[in-house]
């Protein structure tokens, strides 16, 4: 008699199980079907076979079914009986025929059931001997047992294991890699903390979704410490981990190869994505084909080009470390050769031939050098795109590559090795477009490296004067606008923009800047609408991406922020998301920042705190990891405002205290744009700290400080933070003559509210609180139902204010944790988990009847539930339900929404 060993379920634990419940579904159907003799599960080593065969094991009834488990292996593939050894007894009868070992062998299996069904499962199937897998065939006919059969799909199986599925004798389930969803999910369940988007990203396309090699991965850089958790949020920092276990998971998925075989894999490594008639041209085809029908590279179709890839993600920077310094040379200088021999006519060509090249030590003209590091800069492979353009400038292009390097450098606030740089070429110009280059190039180091904003601004004005073409004076000009503008000088910002706007034929790199600069100043003014438009024009001008990423990070940024001040959150919150993504793929950190700032302020408008938070974190991670560098300072000042805002409202004071001392810490005269976000969060600190009437006295300073510098859309926010900390009375007027100059639906929303609060009107601030949620600013929504119970109440209207007070609360539980002072007051009243129950059975359209047979009551006790929850709500009938408790209107189990009505 063999024995159990340690339990199924223990077996499976370590690593969150995700992404399989719809195969875990059918692998149970199939289990409990007596018409099903077994199913068998193929796919690739490490996609998680074993896991969800231990999984759908652990669910089996053992008072029912008897479970076996044995793993074949190629030790006892040439043992008869070997992968089974552990399940059969030591001996069997003596017979002289295979016929009959066979039926020995399975009346003792099936004997240790005792009158349960036997489940065995056989992992690594296609290393059975043939006894073994000529035994599972005929447990399989004999339909007493439930076989389940492990297979890799890529490696040829015994026939009688082939056999099973052909004739279609047991089923079938292929395994596919885990989506990106479940690799996040596993992640964040196995680290119990989330990751930010890149290196999810970075994760997940490395593991390319096999459950084994992510497993790996993460163990690997948790050993490294690559992967940490920073503020809150974990991160992968530097390059791949490849302790020897996961090398030798590598090599050993690889397999044994010739010298031939592995040299087409090596030179997929350095290459990437290659032709495969070109590859053809370096090696012999038929080894190509040999190592494809191993399994260890693939063909894309891309049109009427074919490519190939290597199998997995991580093979190229394993065989990238395992090939030697002076085989790995040869290798690039061949792809360089054999690429510029046919043309080099695609446009990623000149990065290839470059980064070849002067990997492999040998010569490369300045345009190729020069082109490469462009490419790299638009990719924002900021290392290479350095060593390109040094390349470049030692070959000669002095200027072009210092028009390059000092992006880079200033990127990462290298101030004295940019200094030298620029004080080297600062004669070199020979032509306006040198000389504007070289001028773009020092006043961006003393604006946003030094901080030194006039200097920067009476550099460009004196380099204005020194070139007369028109390009290059409107690149000038545009870099002026961008800098008026973070330096809050609107007027002025705006003013430069238009003079630029007007010349024609300006190129679309300065065209975009000054969009950009003039949809600054019109935010900052209130004038969204026209700001949208602008940055529509910004976003859609030609020819700037690739020389400017950072514009379009800061273009889709403020994007998303001056759609949520329009009132348009969805649409900000798309944008946000957009932005996001766009970082996620770039692989630029700071990007990911400038994105983490418009989710962190469309999830506190939306009512999401936590996640606000969250996303703020993540943000001020990224920032740091990038402290030194001049855009990292702005984006750092931007996400402390945010995070002081949202920590206040959650009710987190010391958070929100150590956010605000490093942001006036960091406070400095190139980013003056962003800091009305700082000073819009300090009233909370007061309020918190001095109470309401404080925080309210507060926020209108604020609210004046920044009429004056005619900020008047973030004056508007500061005086209806006034009102929601108990100032109404002093600020309605001013709402609503702003309310009658600025195009803004949440200003508009702003006046009502803050004129409904002076005028203590019940109604009116019901109607605000559902213009407001209409609008998705859930939070502001909540806050104004409960300011409408607050004057219900003092009017002496009970059941009103039990209505709105209800509703509140159902609006505040959406929230995540508000702890805004308008909410800390709310007066709800309190259901039964029963009564909550039936409520929301009776919203979505249910009689009485129907929901005492589905909640198994008497009729007579449903209708005594719901007249008490009329009464503590304050409502007539079930037709107000949904609209008090926030409660959808749909009859379960269907996907229409039902009217609101029927009788208690």
């Amino acid at each position: 008699m063999t024995t159990q060993g340690p339990s199924i379920r223990a077996m499976s634990e370590g690593w969150p199980f995700v992404g399989r419940q719809e195969e875990l579904d059918l692998i149970a159907r199939a289990m409990g079907d007596p018409a099903v003799g077994g199913i068998v599960l193929a796919g690739p080593s490490g996609v998680g076979k074993t896991r969800l065969a231990l999984e759908a094991l652990a669910g089996v009834d053992p008072k029912r079914n008897l479970v076996r488990r044995v793993v074949a292996t190629q030790a006892t593939q040439r043992i008869p009986f070997g992968a089974l050894a552990p399940v059969l007894p030591a001996q069997l009868p003596a017979v002289t025929d295979r016929i009959n070992l066979l039926r020995l062998a399975a009346e003792a299996l099936l004997g240790d059931a005792v009158g349960r069904r036997l489940v065995l499962a056989v992992d690594d199937a296609q290393l059975l001997d043939d006894l073994s897998a000529a035994l599972i065939h005929q447990l399989v006919r004999g339909g007493a047992s439930f076989v389940m059969v492990l297979v890799r799909a890529d490696q040829p199986a015994p026939d009688p294991v082939t056999a099973l599925w052909r004739h279609r004798l047991v089923e079938r389930l292929d395994l596919q890699r885990l989506l990106r969803p479940d690799v996040e999910q596993a992640l964040v369940e196995h680290l119990q903390g989330p990751l930010d988007g890149m290196s999810l990203e970075r994760i997940w396309r490395a593991s390319a979704g096999n459950a084994l090699m992510l497993r790996e991965l993460v163990s690997a850089g948790l050993e490294a410490a690559a992967l940490q958790r920073v503020e809150g949020v974990w991160r992968w920092q530097g390059q791949w981990v490849f302790p020897p276990r996961l090398m030798e998971l590598i090599e050993h998925r690889i397999g044994q190869l010739s010298d031939n075989e592995r040299e087409v894999l090596e030179l997929l490594a350095y290459a990437g994505p290659i032709g495969p008639d070109l590859l053809g041209r370096l090696v012999s085809p038929e080894t190509v084909e040999a190592v494809e029908a191993k399994g260890l590279c693939w063909v894309e179709q891309l049109g009427r080009r074919m490519v190939l890839h290597l199998a997995h993600p991580l093979y190229a920077e394993a065989l990238r470390r395992r090939t030697p310094v002076l085989r790995a040379r040869r290798h690039q200088r061949r792809l360089a050769d054999i690429v510029e021999e046919t043309g080099a006519r695609r446009v990623a060509d000149a990065l290839q031939l470059a980064t070849w090249r002067i990997a492999a030590g040998a010569p490369s003209p300045p345009s190729i050098l020069l082109a490469g590091a462009e490419q790299a800069w638009a990719l924002l492979d900021l290392p290479l795109a350095e060593r390109l353009a040094r390349a470049a400038f030692a070959a000669g292009a002095r200027v072009d590559a210092t028009s390059i390097l000092w992006r880079v450098l200033g990127l990462q606030n290298r101030q004295d090795e940019l200094d030298a740089l620029l004080a080297e070429v600062q004669y070199a110009a020979i032509d306006d477009r040198e000389r504007m280059q070289l001028a773009v190039a020092r006043a961006y180091t003393l604006c946003w490296v030094l901080d030194r904003v006039d200097e920067a601004l009476a550099y460009i004005e004196g380099t204005l004067h020194q070139v007369a073409h028109p390009d290059a004076q409107a690149a000038l000009q545009a870099l002026r606008a961008v800098m008026l503008a973070h330096n809050g000088r609107m007027s002025e910002a705006a003013a430069s923009a238009d003079d630029l706007l007007a010349v024609p034929l300006a190129p679309g790199l300065s065209l975009a800047s000054a969009h950009l600069a003039k949809a600054f100043a019109l935010t900052w003014r209130g004038q969204t609408g026209q700001a949208v438009a602008s940055l529509d024009l910004a976003l859609a001008a030609a020819g700037w991406a690739d020389h400017a990423p950072w514009l379009g990070v800061a273009a889709r940024g403020w994007y998303s922020h001056t759609l949520l001040l329009h009132g348009d959150l969805a649409a900000a919150t798309t944008a946000a998301e957009d932005a996001y993504e766009l970082a996620v793929v770039s692989g630029w950190e700071l990007a990911m920042g400038a994105a983490c700032i418009a989710r962190g302020q469309v999830a506190r408008a939306s009512g999401q705190l936590v996640q606000s938070l969250r996303w703020l974190r993540e943000g001020l991670g990224l920032a740091r990891h990038n402290h030194t560098s001049g855009p990292a300072y702005l984006l750092q000042a931007q996400l402390l405002g945010e995070l002081v805002r949202t920590a206040a409202m959650l009710g987190d004071l010391d958070s929100a205290q150590r956010a605000i001392v490093v942001a006036d810490a960091s406070r400095r005269a190139s980013q003056l744009l962003y800091f009305p976000r700082v000073e819009l969060a300090r009233p909370w600190i007061t309020a918190a700290r001095q109470g309401r009437a404080a925080g309210s006295r507060h926020a209108v300073a604020i609210a004046a400080d920044l009429r004056q510098t005619q900020a008047y859309m973030y004056e508007a926010r500061a005086l209806h933070d006034a009102a929601r900390l108990g100032g109404a009375s002093r600020v309605a007027g001013r709402l609503r003559e702003l309310a009658e100059e600025l195009p803004s639906n949440l200003v508009q929303a702003y006046a009502a509210h803050a004129t409904a609060l002076t005028n203590h009107d019940a109604a009116r601030l019901e109607a605000v609180s559902a213009q407001l949620d209409n609008m998705g600013f859930l939070l502001l929504a909540a806050e104004a139902a409960a300011d409408a119970a607050r004057a219900y109440r003092h009017a002496g209207r009970a059941d009103s204010a039990r209505r709105t007070a209800a509703h509140a609360a159902a609006l505040t539980s959406r929230c995540e944790g508000a702890a805004t002072p308008a909410l800390q007051d709310l007066q709800a009243p309190q259901l039964t988990p029963r009564q909550f129950e039936i409520s929301k059975l009776a919203a979505a359209g249910l009689s009485n009847e129907e929901i005492a047979d589905r909640l198994t009551l008497s009729v007579r006790t449903v209708h005594n539930h719901l007249h008490q929850v009329y009464a503590k709500l304050g409502v007539t009938g079930r037709n107000q339900l949904a609209g008090v408790l926030n409660l959808p209107t749909q009859r379960p189990g269907t996907g229409a929404r039902q009217p609101e009505g029927g009788r208690a």
